[in-house]
């Protein structure tokens, strides 16, 4: 995966959508409401972890998994 280039994973057996931003190093994260936001030192998003995600994305029109890697 290129510094700049995102990537999105939905694992179907955790109901987790994973979303990375970039390949730099992660320092901490912060979880709001089941979005787990990693961050690099500097306080750039790194990595977005959507747990639950078929209940946050309700509408199947809006997000079709087989778009996305698993």
């Amino acid at each position: 995966m290129a510094k700049n280039k995102s990537k999105v994973i939905y694992e179907p057996e955790d109901d987790v959508l994973n979303i990375w931003l970039s390949r730099k190093p992660v320092d901490y994260a912060e979880d709001e409401k089941g979005v787990i936001t990693h961050y690099t030192k500097k306080g750039e998003p790194v990595y977005i972890e959507i747990l639950f995600a078929s209940k946050l994305l309700k509408n199947k029109k809006t997000f079709n998994t087989s778009s996305v890697a698993r």
